[in-house]
């Protein structure tokens, strides 16, 4: 549920926008003194978002009547891989945890600082993470970068710079 007018940016249309293509089973609800008009037939160019003018709610089942509204046109959320046919889910906690750095462009020395372990540590763990992933054996591809990008594919980039 968003604004259109957040006062910066973005604004409200530009965050639902961004939501929408990042998660496309989320429910758009946008809650604005704006006019209906303004929203257009789509509100604010969103397929399926709902429009509801703060002058014509009336009591709190409106609103959750809005929000239902917005929930039940959304697809539904795509089901997850299972564990054995993602390679991601064969990787231990602490595994995911050195490729979430090397996602992040941390060489093995960064690693083994931030970690509290030798070089010579990381390395065979990641020696393993690019096994268990199968990324190794062709010359033509470095396994780090193929380990990072199905990294990235299954979280997204990361949010926080530090560990």
């Amino acid at each position: 549920m968003t604004d259109i007018d957040l006062g910066s940016r973005p604004s409200g249309a530009e965050l639902a926008a961004m939501l929408s293509q990042f998660a496309p089973h989320l429910g758009i609800v946008f809650l604005s003194s704006y006019p209906r008009a303004a929203a257009g037939a789509k509100a604010m160019g969103i397929e399926r978002a709902v429009f509801v003018s703060k002058q014509d709610l009336g009591s709190p089942d409106d609103m959750v009547a809005a929000l239902e509204r917005a929930l039940s046109s959304r697809p539904a959320p795509e089901v997850e891989i299972p564990a054995a046919a993602d390679p991601l889910g064969e990787l231990t906690r602490h595994q995911l945890e050195v490729l979430a750095m090397i996602a992040r462009g941390w060489s093995n020395d960064q690693i083994a600082a931030a970690s509290s372990s030798t070089v010579r540590a990381v390395e065979r763990s990641v020696s393993r993470i690019f096994d268990r992933l199968g990324v190794t054996g062709d010359a033509s591809v470095s396994p780090r970068v193929a380990a990072a990008t199905l990294y990235l594919s299954a979280f997204g980039p990361a949010r926080d710079s530090s560990w």
